[in-house]
């Protein structure tokens, strides 16, 4: 199944999440996630995995329990 990894990016606490950039690599979109964070202004970063319009967080953990 095809994929691409979206980075988005907080520019402050409750602020609406912009699109940063659109990577065909994994890796890529993750080092363009860290540099969002350690960016001096406090930036949030995240990568999405985008499956044919099915958005799916990456950086978060459901554990097993709860999705029953």
């Amino acid at each position: 199944m095809d994929k691409v990894y979206m980075v988005t990016i907080h520019y402050y606490t409750g602020s609406r999440e912009d699109i940063e950039g659109i990577y065909s690599n994994q890796e890529a979109a993750e080092k363009h996630v860290a540099a969002i964070w350690a960016h001096p202004n406090g930036y949030a970063g995240h990568v999405y995995e985008v499956f044919l319009g099915e958005w799916l967080v990456k950086d978060e953990y459901i554990p097993e329990e709860a999705e029953q």
